[in-house]
C-alpha cells in the first residue's frame, strides 16, 4: 500500500502558525502512526487554548490542506486532502 504525500506546507496562503500545525502533524504521523491531540498540538506550536487550534484545523480543511470527517474522534487533523 502507497502512503499518501504530505500536503504541500510552502503554499503562500498558509500562515506561519498554519504550516507549524500542518508540520507538527506530518511529524507526529511519521513517529507514532497517527495524528497529535488538540492538546499535543496547542503545545507544539505555543497556543494556549485547543479552541485555537481547532479554529486553525478549520481554516486548514477549508483551504484545502485538511480533510476532518464528522464524529472523528478529537484530534489535531485527518487525512491530508487529496
Amino acid at each position: 500500500m502507497r502512503r499518501a504525500e504530505p500536503p504541500d506546507t510552502t503554499g503562500p496562503q498558509l500562515t506561519d502558525r498554519q504550516r507549524k500545525i500542518l508540520q507538527a502533524i506530518e511529524g507526529s504521523k511519521q513517529v507514532s502512526g497517527y495524528p497529535p491531540t488538540l492538546r499535543e498540538l496547542a503545545e507544539a506550536v505555543g497556543l494556549a487554548s485547543t479552541s485555537s487550534v481547532a479554529y486553525q484545523l478549520s481554516v486548514l480543511a477549508e483551504k484545502g490542506y485538511l480533510s476532518r470527517r464528522a464524529g472523528a474522534p478529537t484530534h489535531g487533523g485527518g487525512a491530508p486532502a487529496q
